[in-house]
């Protein structure tokens, strides 16, 4: 596989419970066997207060096979989890995923998506 990776979102800081700054790494995934492709990629925690937390995880990708043929048929994936503290030990959960794709190698929908609600038990 050989995916180029973006330089401006090579690292991102993200804010830690115990409010120490962590770089994290990011790197290329998800790419087609053979496919050279040009990524964009973004990690970030949110606190929207002291018992609710947002996390998101998205990139966008364009492929550059076949002389940027495909360039115009990017891939976007998105992924948004909304975590909710009811006390110590019980959470909701809110999960939303999205994939758009218009360069697929099987038959498969261009666009589909994911949303479940659930409760997380924490010991």
């Amino acid at each position: 596989m050989r995916c180029l990776t973006s330089k401006i979102a090579s690292t991102r800081s993200i804010k830690t419970s115990t409010a120490k700054m962590v770089k994290t790494p990011l790197r290329a995934s998800n790419c087609f066997h053979g496919m050279r492709a040009f990524q964009v990629t973004s990690k970030r925690k949110t606190y929207l207060n002291s018992r609710t937390q947002l996390n998101k995880i998205t990139f966008l990708q364009f492929p550059l096979n076949d002389a940027l043929a495909h360039i115009t048929q990017p891939r976007w994936f998105l992924d948004l989890n909304l975590n909710f503290d009811i006390n110590k030990h019980l959470a909701m959960v809110l999960h939303y995923d999205q994939n758009i794709d218009y360069y697929r190698p099987l038959p498969i929908d261009t666009y589909f998506y994911n949303l479940n609600l659930g409760f997380q038990l924490k010991w």
